[in-house]
């Protein structure tokens, strides 16, 4: 995109409309040959609609993903940033279990027994 002319006004609506098409305050401030801050400081209400907008759409987008179509990859995603699933598993063993620290630089490695303790 070339730079618009700073005689073209800059209005809330292009503002708006610009963050929806997912460009940052500074990449439409470069877009209008504004200085650093200018959106933020006179636009930041319309970029933040324009913005939630985004955020919006692409949560449906996952979601239509996710329970429309089966995808399973999408599934996880949203089950571990919406519900807070993890891939922990609980590991158990019974009986002595070494562990090596690796010191790294002049130090030696030092081994831990677990039946020292």
């Amino acid at each position: 995109m070339g730079r618009i002319p700073i005689a073209q006004k800059l209005d809330d609506d292009q503002v708006e409309k610009l963050a929806r098409k997912g460009m940052t305050m500074e990449e439409i401030e470069d877009l209008f040959g504004l200085g650093g801050g200018h959106v933020g400081q006179s636009y930041r209400e319309a970029y933040n609609r324009g913005t939630s907008q985004v955020k919006m759409s692409l949560r449906q987008a996952q979601l239509e993903k996710a329970l429309v179509h089966k995808d399973t990859k999408m599934l996880i995603h949203l089950g571990k940033h919406i519900l807070g699933q993890t891939d922990r598993q609980k590991l158990e063993h019974s009986g002595n279990a070494e562990i090596v620290v690796q010191w790294f630089g002049d130090n030696q490695p030092k081994v831990y027994d677990s039946s020292d303790s």
